[in-house]
Protein backbone atom coordinates (compact mmCIF):
# COMPACT_ATOMS: atom_id res chain seq x y z
CA UNK A 1 0.00 0.00 0.00
CA UNK A 2 3.04 2.34 0.21
CA UNK A 3 4.28 2.15 -3.37
CA UNK A 4 3.61 1.11 -6.95
CA UNK A 5 5.04 -1.59 -9.20
CA UNK A 6 8.02 -0.45 -11.26
CA UNK A 7 9.54 -2.43 -14.13
CA UNK A 8 12.17 0.14 -15.10
CA UNK A 9 15.43 -1.47 -16.20
CA UNK A 10 13.74 -4.75 -17.15
CA UNK A 11 13.17 -5.98 -13.57
CA UNK A 12 10.04 -5.91 -11.48
CA UNK A 13 10.14 -4.00 -8.22
CA UNK A 14 8.40 -1.43 -6.10
CA UNK A 15 8.71 2.31 -6.25
CA UNK A 16 8.03 3.37 -2.71
CA UNK A 17 6.25 6.48 -1.55
CA UNK A 18 8.24 9.22 0.12
CA UNK A 19 9.54 8.06 3.50
CA UNK A 20 9.18 4.31 2.83
CA UNK A 21 11.85 1.80 1.83
CA UNK A 22 12.42 -1.91 1.40
CA UNK A 23 11.77 -4.38 -1.40
CA UNK A 24 8.02 -4.24 -0.65
CA UNK A 25 8.00 -0.69 0.81
CA UNK A 26 7.49 -2.22 4.24
CA UNK A 27 9.98 0.09 6.02
CA UNK A 28 8.78 3.47 7.32
CA UNK A 29 12.26 5.04 7.16
CA UNK A 30 14.76 5.45 4.33
CA UNK A 31 17.29 2.70 3.78
CA UNK A 32 20.10 2.05 1.29
CA UNK A 33 20.56 3.57 -2.18
CA UNK A 34 17.51 3.98 -4.46
CA UNK A 35 17.54 5.08 -8.11
CA UNK A 36 14.65 7.39 -9.13
CA UNK A 37 14.24 7.94 -12.87
CA UNK A 38 11.01 9.99 -12.82
CA UNK A 39 11.03 13.59 -14.09
CA UNK A 40 9.64 14.76 -10.76
CA UNK A 41 8.94 13.37 -7.31
CA UNK A 42 9.79 13.61 -3.60
CA UNK A 43 11.76 11.68 -0.96
CA UNK A 44 11.76 11.75 2.85
CA UNK A 45 13.96 10.53 5.66
CA UNK A 46 10.98 8.82 7.29
CA UNK A 47 7.25 8.39 6.70
CA UNK A 48 6.12 8.83 10.32
CA UNK A 49 7.68 9.86 13.60
CA UNK A 50 11.47 10.13 13.75
CA UNK A 51 14.14 8.75 11.47
CA UNK A 52 16.31 5.84 12.61
CA UNK A 53 19.66 6.21 14.31
CA UNK A 54 22.67 5.45 12.14
CA UNK A 55 20.64 6.12 8.99
CA UNK A 56 22.52 5.94 5.73
CA UNK A 57 20.23 6.66 2.77
CA UNK A 58 20.86 7.72 -0.79
CA UNK A 59 18.79 8.66 -3.85
CA UNK A 60 20.21 8.75 -7.38
CA UNK A 61 18.01 11.15 -9.40
CA UNK A 62 18.28 10.89 -13.19
CA UNK A 63 15.58 13.47 -14.00
CA UNK A 64 14.06 11.33 -16.73
CA UNK A 65 16.97 12.15 -19.05
CA UNK A 66 16.83 15.94 -18.52
CA UNK A 67 20.22 17.68 -18.09
CA UNK A 68 19.23 19.33 -14.77
CA UNK A 69 16.98 18.75 -11.79
CA UNK A 70 15.71 21.48 -9.48
CA UNK A 71 15.90 20.47 -5.80
CA UNK A 72 13.65 22.00 -3.17
CA UNK A 73 14.66 20.91 0.35
CA UNK A 74 12.09 21.72 3.04
CA UNK A 75 10.65 20.52 6.36
CA UNK A 76 14.12 20.02 7.81
CA UNK A 77 14.43 18.79 11.39
CA UNK A 78 17.88 17.26 11.92
CA UNK A 79 20.37 17.02 14.77
CA UNK A 80 22.45 20.17 14.44
CA UNK A 81 26.07 19.53 13.50
CA UNK A 82 25.85 15.73 13.25
CA UNK A 83 23.01 14.63 10.96
CA UNK A 84 23.09 16.12 7.48
CA UNK A 85 21.85 16.01 3.89
CA UNK A 86 24.54 16.21 1.19
CA UNK A 87 24.04 16.76 -2.53
CA UNK A 88 26.42 15.55 -5.26
CA UNK A 89 26.27 15.89 -9.04
CA UNK A 90 27.59 13.80 -11.91
CA UNK A 91 26.24 10.45 -10.75
CA UNK A 92 29.21 9.82 -8.42
CA UNK A 93 28.15 7.79 -5.38
CA UNK A 94 30.34 8.55 -2.34
CA UNK A 95 32.73 5.84 -1.15
CA UNK A 96 30.81 5.40 2.10
CA UNK A 97 27.75 4.22 0.10
CA UNK A 98 29.47 1.98 -2.45
CA UNK A 99 32.81 0.22 -2.35
CA UNK A 100 33.08 0.54 -6.13
CA UNK A 101 32.73 4.32 -6.15
CA UNK A 102 35.56 6.79 -6.59
CA UNK A 103 36.98 8.93 -3.80
CA UNK A 104 36.70 12.09 -5.95
CA UNK A 105 33.24 13.07 -4.83
CA UNK A 106 31.54 15.91 -6.75
CA UNK A 107 30.11 17.41 -3.60
CA UNK A 108 27.86 20.44 -4.07
CA UNK A 109 25.86 21.23 -0.99
CA UNK A 110 25.10 20.15 2.59
CA UNK A 111 22.58 21.24 5.20
CA UNK A 112 21.65 20.21 8.73
CA UNK A 113 19.63 21.59 11.60
CA UNK A 114 16.31 23.23 10.74
CA UNK A 115 17.10 25.89 8.09
CA UNK A 116 15.45 25.12 4.71
CA UNK A 117 17.64 25.68 1.65
CA UNK A 118 16.72 27.62 -1.45
CA UNK A 119 15.82 25.82 -4.68
CA UNK A 120 18.99 24.48 -6.27
CA UNK A 121 19.63 23.41 -9.88
CA UNK A 122 21.95 20.39 -10.18
CA UNK A 123 23.33 18.56 -13.21
CA UNK A 124 21.99 15.03 -13.63
CA UNK A 125 22.40 12.44 -12.48
CA UNK A 126 22.37 13.91 -8.98
CA UNK A 127 22.93 12.01 -5.76
CA UNK A 128 21.29 13.00 -2.46
CA UNK A 129 22.75 11.42 0.68
CA UNK A 130 21.38 11.42 4.24
CA UNK A 131 23.40 10.26 7.24
CA UNK A 132 22.77 10.35 11.01
CA UNK A 133 24.57 9.30 14.16
CA UNK A 134 23.11 7.24 17.01
CA UNK A 135 22.39 9.93 19.62
CA UNK A 136 19.32 11.99 18.68
CA UNK A 137 16.92 11.98 15.78
CA UNK A 138 14.26 14.34 14.52
CA UNK A 139 11.44 14.27 12.03
CA UNK A 140 13.90 14.36 9.12
CA UNK A 141 13.36 16.27 5.86
CA UNK A 142 11.44 16.31 2.62
CA UNK A 143 13.07 16.90 -0.77
CA UNK A 144 11.11 17.46 -3.98
CA UNK A 145 12.71 17.49 -7.43
CA UNK A 146 11.64 18.33 -10.96
CA UNK A 147 13.45 17.96 -14.27
CA UNK A 148 14.76 21.03 -16.11
CA UNK A 149 16.07 21.36 -19.65
CA UNK A 150 18.31 24.29 -18.68
CA UNK A 151 19.83 25.66 -15.50
CA UNK A 152 18.74 29.19 -16.44
CA UNK A 153 16.59 31.10 -18.90
CA UNK A 154 17.64 34.67 -18.03
CA UNK A 155 20.45 36.34 -16.08
CA UNK A 156 18.06 36.60 -13.12
CA UNK A 157 18.32 32.81 -12.70
CA UNK A 158 22.07 33.12 -12.02
CA UNK A 159 21.68 34.52 -8.48
CA UNK A 160 22.83 37.97 -9.58
CA UNK A 161 26.42 36.69 -9.84
CA UNK A 162 26.70 35.64 -13.46
CA UNK A 163 25.12 35.69 -16.91
CA UNK A 164 22.94 33.09 -18.62
CA UNK A 165 24.29 31.75 -21.93
CA UNK A 166 22.96 28.72 -23.78
CA UNK A 167 20.93 27.60 -20.76
CA UNK A 168 23.90 27.62 -18.34
CA UNK A 169 25.18 30.28 -15.98
CA UNK A 170 28.64 31.75 -16.56
CA UNK A 171 29.54 32.68 -13.00
CA UNK A 172 31.60 35.63 -11.84
CA UNK A 173 34.86 35.03 -10.03
CA UNK A 174 34.07 33.67 -6.54
CA UNK A 175 30.64 32.25 -7.53
CA UNK A 176 30.06 28.57 -8.32
CA UNK A 177 27.42 25.99 -9.13
CA UNK A 178 24.91 25.66 -11.98
CA UNK A 179 23.11 28.82 -10.81
CA UNK A 180 26.12 30.64 -9.28
CA UNK A 181 24.55 30.25 -5.85
CA UNK A 182 27.66 28.94 -4.05
CA UNK A 183 30.39 31.12 -2.55
CA UNK A 184 32.78 28.17 -2.21
CA UNK A 185 34.09 26.15 -5.12
CA UNK A 186 32.04 23.09 -6.03
CA UNK A 187 31.96 20.81 -9.04
CA UNK A 188 33.04 21.91 -12.51
CA UNK A 189 33.48 25.50 -13.68
CA UNK A 190 34.20 26.05 -17.38
CA UNK A 191 35.96 29.23 -18.50
CA UNK A 192 35.57 29.46 -22.27
CA UNK A 193 37.89 31.39 -24.55
CA UNK A 194 39.76 33.11 -21.72
CA UNK A 195 43.43 33.83 -22.38
CA UNK A 196 43.91 35.38 -18.93
CA UNK A 197 41.93 35.55 -15.71
CA UNK A 198 41.71 34.71 -12.01
CA UNK A 199 40.65 31.60 -10.04
CA UNK A 200 39.94 31.32 -6.33
CA UNK A 201 38.66 28.59 -4.03
CA UNK A 202 36.14 30.70 -2.10
CA UNK A 203 34.53 34.11 -2.30
CA UNK A 204 36.30 36.96 -0.53
CA UNK A 205 33.49 37.02 2.06
CA UNK A 206 34.27 33.43 3.17
CA UNK A 207 37.05 32.17 5.46
CA UNK A 208 37.09 28.38 4.93
CA UNK A 209 36.78 26.14 1.89
CA UNK A 210 34.62 23.02 1.79
CA UNK A 211 35.84 19.56 2.70
CA UNK A 212 35.37 16.40 0.62
CA UNK A 213 35.16 18.26 -2.68
CA UNK A 214 36.91 18.03 -6.03
CA UNK A 215 36.61 21.51 -7.56
CA UNK A 216 37.60 21.74 -11.23
CA UNK A 217 38.23 24.73 -13.48
CA UNK A 218 38.45 23.88 -17.16
CA UNK A 219 40.36 26.63 -19.01
CA UNK A 220 38.99 26.18 -22.52
CA UNK A 221 41.35 28.75 -24.02
CA UNK A 222 42.00 28.90 -27.78
CA UNK A 223 44.89 26.93 -29.24
CA UNK A 224 46.00 30.00 -31.27
CA UNK A 225 46.06 33.67 -30.24
CA UNK A 226 44.60 35.32 -33.35
CA UNK A 227 44.94 38.85 -31.97
CA UNK A 228 48.72 38.66 -32.35
CA UNK A 229 50.44 39.57 -35.59
CA UNK A 230 51.40 36.99 -36.68
CA UNK A 231 49.11 34.59 -34.73
CA UNK A 232 50.94 32.32 -32.27
CA UNK A 233 50.06 28.90 -30.84
CA UNK A 234 49.51 28.36 -27.11
CA UNK A 235 52.36 26.23 -25.77
CA UNK A 236 51.67 26.26 -22.03
CA UNK A 237 50.20 27.98 -19.01
CA UNK A 238 51.58 30.54 -16.57
CA UNK A 239 50.33 30.84 -12.97
CA UNK A 240 50.88 33.47 -10.28
CA UNK A 241 49.48 32.85 -6.77
CA UNK A 242 48.57 35.85 -4.62
CA UNK A 243 47.02 33.62 -1.88
CA UNK A 244 47.80 30.04 -0.93
CA UNK A 245 46.41 28.81 2.38
CA UNK A 246 45.65 25.09 2.40
CA UNK A 247 45.37 22.64 5.31
CA UNK A 248 48.77 21.90 6.87
CA UNK A 249 49.83 18.74 8.79
CA UNK A 250 49.20 19.23 12.50
CA UNK A 251 51.36 18.00 15.38
CA UNK A 252 49.10 15.65 17.37
CA UNK A 253 51.73 14.36 19.85
CA UNK A 254 54.67 16.73 20.44
CA UNK A 255 56.51 14.19 22.63
CA UNK A 256 56.51 11.52 19.94
CA UNK A 257 56.60 13.95 16.99
CA UNK A 258 53.41 12.51 15.52
CA UNK A 259 51.79 14.70 12.85
CA UNK A 260 48.45 14.42 11.15
CA UNK A 261 48.26 14.10 7.38
CA UNK A 262 46.30 15.95 4.71
CA UNK A 263 45.67 15.41 1.03
CA UNK A 264 44.39 18.91 0.18
CA UNK A 265 46.19 19.97 -3.00
CA UNK A 266 45.92 21.96 -6.25
CA UNK A 267 46.85 20.09 -9.42
CA UNK A 268 47.28 21.41 -12.96
CA UNK A 269 46.59 19.11 -15.94
CA UNK A 270 47.08 19.71 -19.66
CA UNK A 271 44.87 18.68 -22.57
CA UNK A 272 46.28 15.13 -22.50
CA UNK A 273 45.40 14.64 -18.82
CA UNK A 274 49.06 14.84 -17.75
CA UNK A 275 49.65 16.41 -14.34
CA UNK A 276 51.98 19.37 -14.95
CA UNK A 277 52.45 20.32 -11.29
CA UNK A 278 51.00 19.81 -7.79
CA UNK A 279 50.83 22.50 -5.07
CA UNK A 280 50.11 21.83 -1.39
CA UNK A 281 51.07 22.91 2.13
CA UNK A 282 52.63 19.60 3.14
CA UNK A 283 56.16 21.00 2.59
CA UNK A 284 57.88 24.17 1.45
CA UNK A 285 58.93 22.40 -1.75
CA UNK A 286 55.27 22.01 -2.78
CA UNK A 287 54.17 25.50 -1.70
CA UNK A 288 54.25 28.17 -4.46
CA UNK A 289 56.03 31.47 -3.88
CA UNK A 290 53.58 34.37 -3.73
CA UNK A 291 53.85 36.83 -6.58
CA UNK A 292 56.25 34.68 -8.59
CA UNK A 293 55.19 33.50 -12.05
CA UNK A 294 55.24 29.74 -12.68
CA UNK A 295 55.63 28.46 -16.24
CA UNK A 296 54.05 25.11 -17.19
CA UNK A 297 54.47 23.59 -20.66
CA UNK A 298 51.74 21.53 -22.29
CA UNK A 299 48.91 21.65 -24.84
CA UNK A 300 45.52 23.23 -24.01
CA UNK A 301 42.86 22.95 -22.72
CA UNK A 302 44.17 23.10 -19.17
CA UNK A 303 42.37 21.94 -16.02
CA UNK A 304 43.06 23.15 -12.52
CA UNK A 305 41.78 20.71 -9.88
CA UNK A 306 41.39 21.37 -6.15
CA UNK A 307 40.90 18.20 -4.05
CA UNK A 308 40.15 18.33 -0.32
CA UNK A 309 39.87 15.61 2.31
CA UNK A 310 37.14 15.06 4.89
CA UNK A 311 37.98 17.81 7.37
CA UNK A 312 39.81 21.05 8.14
CA UNK A 313 41.02 21.33 11.77
CA UNK A 314 40.79 25.08 11.47
CA UNK A 315 39.57 27.51 8.77
CA UNK A 316 41.70 27.86 5.64
CA UNK A 317 41.03 30.40 2.87
CA UNK A 318 42.22 28.20 0.02
CA UNK A 319 44.02 29.93 -2.88
CA UNK A 320 43.80 32.73 -5.41
CA UNK A 321 45.71 32.32 -8.68
CA UNK A 322 46.05 34.39 -11.85
CA UNK A 323 46.57 32.55 -15.13
CA UNK A 324 47.84 33.53 -18.58
CA UNK A 325 48.27 31.51 -21.76
CA UNK A 326 51.93 30.97 -22.67
CA UNK A 327 53.36 31.24 -26.17
CA UNK A 328 56.82 30.94 -27.65
CA UNK A 329 59.31 33.46 -26.18
CA UNK A 330 56.71 34.64 -23.62
CA UNK A 331 54.99 36.97 -26.08
CA UNK A 332 51.89 37.52 -23.90
CA UNK A 333 51.96 39.63 -20.75
CA UNK A 334 49.77 41.08 -18.00
CA UNK A 335 50.12 44.63 -16.74
CA UNK A 336 50.36 43.57 -13.08
CA UNK A 337 50.94 39.83 -12.65
CA UNK A 338 52.97 38.80 -15.73
CA UNK A 339 55.25 41.69 -16.80
CA UNK A 340 57.57 41.49 -19.79
CA UNK A 341 61.03 40.12 -18.97
CA UNK A 342 62.71 40.47 -22.38
CA UNK A 343 65.01 43.52 -22.35
CA UNK A 344 64.46 43.94 -26.10
CA UNK A 345 60.68 43.98 -25.64
CA UNK A 346 60.07 45.58 -22.24
CA UNK A 347 56.71 47.20 -22.95
CA UNK A 348 53.39 45.38 -22.30
CA UNK A 349 51.01 46.76 -24.90
CA UNK A 350 47.45 45.84 -23.85
CA UNK A 351 44.76 44.51 -26.12
CA UNK A 352 41.69 46.73 -26.47
CA UNK A 353 39.43 46.39 -23.41
CA UNK A 354 41.70 43.79 -21.72
CA UNK A 355 44.16 43.74 -18.83
CA UNK A 356 46.61 41.59 -20.79
CA UNK A 357 48.52 42.19 -24.00
CA UNK A 358 51.79 41.40 -25.72
CA UNK A 359 55.43 42.33 -25.16
CA UNK A 360 56.96 44.69 -27.68
CA UNK A 361 59.76 47.19 -28.11
CA UNK A 362 58.75 50.78 -27.44
CA UNK A 363 59.49 51.73 -31.03
CA UNK A 364 57.63 48.80 -32.56
CA UNK A 365 54.75 49.65 -34.90
CA UNK A 366 51.23 48.89 -33.68
CA UNK A 367 49.55 45.59 -34.52
CA UNK A 368 45.92 44.64 -34.87
CA UNK A 369 45.44 45.28 -31.15
CA UNK A 370 45.92 49.02 -31.67
CA UNK A 371 43.89 51.65 -33.51
CA UNK A 372 43.09 50.81 -37.14
CA UNK A 373 45.01 52.73 -39.80
CA UNK A 374 41.84 54.42 -41.05
CA UNK A 375 41.09 55.83 -37.61
CA UNK A 376 44.65 57.12 -37.29
CA UNK A 377 44.38 58.83 -40.70
CA UNK A 378 41.10 60.48 -39.69
CA UNK A 379 42.71 61.77 -36.53
CA UNK A 380 45.63 63.22 -38.54
CA UNK A 381 43.22 65.04 -40.90
CA UNK A 382 41.37 66.56 -37.94
CA UNK A 383 44.67 67.79 -36.49
CA UNK A 384 45.59 69.39 -39.83
CA UNK A 385 42.22 71.17 -40.10
CA UNK A 386 42.55 72.42 -36.54
CA UNK A 387 46.03 73.77 -37.28
CA UNK A 388 44.83 75.64 -40.39
CA UNK A 389 41.99 77.20 -38.41
CA UNK A 390 44.46 78.42 -35.80
CA UNK A 391 46.68 80.01 -38.50
CA UNK A 392 43.72 81.82 -40.11
CA UNK A 393 42.52 83.06 -36.75
CA UNK A 394 45.95 84.41 -35.81
CA UNK A 395 46.27 86.25 -39.14
CA UNK A 396 42.86 87.78 -38.68
CA UNK A 397 43.73 88.98 -35.20
CA UNK A 398 46.96 90.57 -36.46
CA UNK A 399 45.01 92.36 -39.22
CA UNK A 400 42.45 93.74 -36.78
CA UNK A 401 45.19 94.91 -34.44
CA UNK A 402 46.82 96.79 -37.36
CA UNK A 403 43.51 98.48 -38.21
CA UNK A 404 43.04 99.59 -34.60
CA UNK A 405 46.58 100.97 -34.33
CA UNK A 406 46.20 102.90 -37.61
CA UNK A 407 42.93 104.40 -36.37
CA UNK A 408 44.56 105.46 -33.12
CA UNK A 409 47.43 107.12 -35.00
CA UNK A 410 44.97 108.96 -37.26
CA UNK A 411 42.99 110.15 -34.27
CA UNK A 412 46.21 111.35 -32.60
CA UNK A 413 47.04 113.42 -35.71
CA UNK A 414 43.66 115.17 -35.55
CA UNK A 415 44.27 118.97 -35.36
CA UNK A 416 41.96 122.04 -35.27
CA UNK A 417 41.53 124.03 -38.51
CA UNK A 418 44.05 126.78 -39.21
CA UNK A 419 42.96 130.34 -38.44
CA UNK A 420 42.94 131.45 -42.10
CA UNK A 421 40.39 128.77 -43.02
CA UNK A 422 37.74 129.84 -40.52
CA UNK A 423 35.70 131.92 -42.93
CA UNK A 424 32.03 131.12 -43.30
CA UNK A 425 32.39 129.11 -46.50
CA UNK A 426 35.64 127.41 -45.51
CA UNK A 427 34.32 126.82 -41.98
CA UNK A 428 31.23 125.11 -43.31
CA UNK A 429 33.28 122.86 -45.60
CA UNK A 430 35.72 121.97 -42.83
CA UNK A 431 32.96 121.24 -40.32
CA UNK A 432 31.23 119.06 -42.89
CA UNK A 433 34.43 117.09 -43.30
CA UNK A 434 34.76 116.79 -39.50
CA UNK A 435 31.21 115.51 -39.14
CA UNK A 436 31.87 112.97 -41.92
CA UNK A 437 35.01 111.83 -40.11
CA UNK A 438 33.12 111.43 -36.83
CA UNK A 439 30.26 109.60 -38.54
CA UNK A 440 32.62 107.35 -40.47
CA UNK A 441 34.38 106.51 -37.22
CA UNK A 442 31.14 105.02 -35.93
CA UNK A 443 31.78 101.73 -37.75
CA UNK A 444 32.68 98.32 -36.52
CA UNK A 445 34.45 95.80 -38.72
CA UNK A 446 33.65 97.89 -41.80
CA UNK A 447 29.85 98.30 -41.15
CA UNK A 448 28.50 101.85 -40.68
CA UNK A 449 26.10 102.75 -37.88
CA UNK A 450 23.38 103.67 -40.30
CA UNK A 451 22.15 101.25 -42.90
CA UNK A 452 24.74 102.06 -45.53
CA UNK A 453 24.65 98.79 -47.42
CA UNK A 454 24.54 99.06 -51.22
CA UNK A 455 21.02 99.60 -52.36
CA UNK A 456 19.78 100.72 -48.93
CA UNK A 457 17.24 103.51 -49.16
CA UNK A 458 17.81 105.04 -45.71
CA UNK A 459 21.57 105.64 -45.81
CA UNK A 460 22.49 108.97 -44.19
CA UNK A 461 24.19 111.75 -46.18
CA UNK A 462 27.29 111.28 -44.06
CA UNK A 463 27.35 107.57 -44.80
CA UNK A 464 26.94 108.26 -48.53
CA UNK A 465 29.77 110.76 -48.32
CA UNK A 466 32.05 108.28 -46.64
CA UNK A 467 31.29 105.62 -49.25
CA UNK A 468 32.28 108.11 -51.96
CA UNK A 469 35.82 108.14 -50.57
CA UNK A 470 38.37 105.53 -51.64
CA UNK A 471 38.29 102.54 -49.29
CA UNK A 472 41.85 103.05 -48.04
CA UNK A 473 40.96 106.70 -47.08
CA UNK A 474 37.90 105.84 -45.00
CA UNK A 475 38.77 106.45 -41.32
CA UNK A 476 38.22 103.52 -38.95
CA UNK A 477 38.42 104.98 -35.45
CA UNK A 478 37.46 102.49 -32.76
CA UNK A 479 39.52 103.79 -29.82
CA UNK A 480 40.65 107.32 -28.82
CA UNK A 481 43.95 108.15 -27.16
CA UNK A 482 43.83 109.31 -23.58
CA UNK A 483 43.87 113.07 -22.71
CA UNK A 484 44.79 114.99 -19.55
CA UNK A 485 42.05 116.14 -17.18
CA UNK A 486 39.82 118.98 -18.54
CA UNK A 487 40.94 118.37 -22.11
CA UNK A 488 38.45 117.04 -24.63
CA UNK A 489 38.54 115.28 -27.97
CA UNK A 490 35.65 117.38 -29.35
CA UNK A 491 33.55 120.41 -28.35
CA UNK A 492 29.85 120.13 -29.25
CA UNK A 493 28.61 123.66 -30.05
CA UNK A 494 24.88 124.17 -30.51
CA UNK A 495 21.92 126.47 -29.91
CA UNK A 496 19.87 125.48 -26.89
CA UNK A 497 16.53 126.45 -28.39
CA UNK A 498 16.82 124.16 -31.41
CA UNK A 499 19.87 121.88 -31.06
CA UNK A 500 20.05 120.66 -27.45
CA UNK A 501 18.46 117.27 -28.11
CA UNK A 502 20.58 116.72 -31.23
CA UNK A 503 23.79 117.54 -29.35
CA UNK A 504 22.88 115.10 -26.57
CA UNK A 505 22.17 112.36 -29.12
CA UNK A 506 25.47 113.01 -30.96
CA UNK A 507 27.44 112.78 -27.71
CA UNK A 508 25.78 109.49 -26.86
CA UNK A 509 26.58 108.04 -30.26
CA UNK A 510 30.20 109.18 -30.03
CA UNK A 511 30.63 107.55 -26.59
CA UNK A 512 28.96 104.39 -27.81
CA UNK A 513 31.14 103.73 -30.84
CA UNK A 514 34.47 105.44 -29.97
CA UNK A 515 36.24 104.00 -26.93
CA UNK A 516 37.73 106.45 -24.37
CA UNK A 517 36.39 109.55 -26.21
CA UNK A 518 35.83 112.70 -24.07
CA UNK A 519 33.28 115.01 -25.77
CA UNK A 520 32.41 118.40 -24.19
CA UNK A 521 28.72 119.26 -23.78
CA UNK A 522 27.83 122.37 -21.82
CA UNK A 523 24.98 120.81 -19.83
CA UNK A 524 27.38 118.12 -18.60
CA UNK A 525 30.78 119.80 -18.39
CA UNK A 526 30.27 123.58 -18.09
CA UNK A 527 30.39 124.79 -14.50
CA UNK A 528 31.21 128.45 -15.23
CA UNK A 529 30.18 130.37 -18.36
CA UNK A 530 33.28 132.51 -18.03
CA UNK A 531 35.40 129.45 -18.89
CA UNK A 532 33.52 128.67 -22.09
CA UNK A 533 36.27 129.88 -24.42
CA UNK A 534 38.86 128.07 -22.25
CA UNK A 535 37.04 124.81 -22.84
CA UNK A 536 36.92 125.48 -26.56
CA UNK A 537 40.66 126.00 -26.55
CA UNK A 538 41.17 122.73 -24.61
CA UNK A 539 39.24 120.72 -27.25
CA UNK A 540 40.98 118.99 -30.16
CA UNK A 541 38.00 119.43 -32.49
CA UNK A 542 34.98 121.76 -32.43
CA UNK A 543 31.78 120.33 -33.88
CA UNK A 544 29.15 123.03 -34.58
CA UNK A 545 25.54 122.01 -35.00
CA UNK A 546 23.86 124.72 -37.14
CA UNK A 547 20.15 124.35 -36.50
CA UNK A 548 19.06 127.96 -36.99
CA UNK A 549 20.33 131.55 -37.02
CA UNK A 550 23.48 132.26 -35.04
CA UNK A 551 23.82 135.93 -34.00
CA UNK A 552 27.20 137.47 -34.67
CA UNK A 553 27.44 138.80 -31.15
CA UNK A 554 27.34 135.35 -29.61
CA UNK A 555 30.47 134.29 -31.44
CA UNK A 556 33.00 137.05 -32.26
CA UNK A 557 34.65 134.95 -34.96
CA UNK A 558 31.38 134.45 -36.92
CA UNK A 559 30.93 136.29 -40.23
CA UNK A 560 28.81 139.49 -40.19
CA UNK A 561 25.09 138.90 -40.26
CA UNK A 562 25.40 135.32 -38.96
CA UNK A 563 24.76 132.22 -40.99
CA UNK A 564 21.91 129.79 -41.53
CA UNK A 565 21.97 126.16 -42.51
CA UNK A 566 20.07 122.91 -42.30
CA UNK A 567 20.74 120.45 -39.49
CA UNK A 568 23.71 118.15 -40.13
Amino acid sequence: PHGVADSAGGSCGCRCDAGYAGSSCELETCNGVVTRSEAEGAVRATAVGRYDAYSRCGWLLTGGGAPFVALNLSSIRLELGFDEVRVYEGGVIPASFSAASTTSDDFLFSTFGSSPAATLAVRTPAFVAFTSDGVWSGSGFELAWSAQQAACETDADCSGRGSCRDGECRCDVGAYGPTCSFEKCVGLSTIEGAVAGMLQAIDDSQDDYLSSVACRWELAMPTTIESLDPPLSVTGLRLNFSLFELEEPQVTNPDLGIRSSTTDAVRVLDGNGTILDTFSSTSNANRPTMGEAIALDGPPPFTLRFDTDINNPRPYRGFRAFFLAATKEETLCHAEHFPCTDVEKPECRLFAGEAHGYCTAKSSPPTSALLPASLAATFAVLLLIGGLCCVVQRRRRRRLKGIIKEAEREFARWEPLPEEHRGATALRAQLTESILRVRSSLSFRGTDVGDSRPGSGNASPAARGVRSLPKRQRPRVVSAVGLPEERYHCFLSHVWSSGQDQARALKGQLQRYVQNIQPFLDVDNLDDTARLEEHVGNSEVVIVLLTGSTPARSCPSSPPGGARSDYF
